[in-house]
């Protein structure tokens, strides 16, 4: 577990990212890592996911897109993450 100090500064660079909306490098593994080690949750990962994506408003990005509830409901069904088990 990151000690507190780490922990603060991991959602300080989690709440910067959302800042910025339309920078495209802004979601990697590294960036969802450390927002999971700060406590956010899939679903606030795959809420914030979708709304970028409806702010591009191109469908023509994906073939076809899930529903944003059912992917949350899937997301739900996977339990708490885990760095080493579900790294992804």
């Amino acid at each position: 577990m990151p000690s507190q100090s780490t922990r603060e500064t991991l959602l300080r660079q989690w709440q910067l990212l959302l800042l910025l909306p339309r920078h495209p490098r802004t979601c990697t593994i590294a960036t969802l890592h450390a927002a999971y080690a700060v406590g956010a949750s899939p679903a606030e990962i795959i809420t914030e996911t979708y709304r970028r994506i409806a702010a591009v408003a191109d469908p023509g990005i994906f073939i076809t897109l899930r529903p944003e509830h059912d992917v949350l409901a899937d997301a739900a069904a996977l339990g708490p993450f885990d760095p080493a088990a579900k790294p992804l």
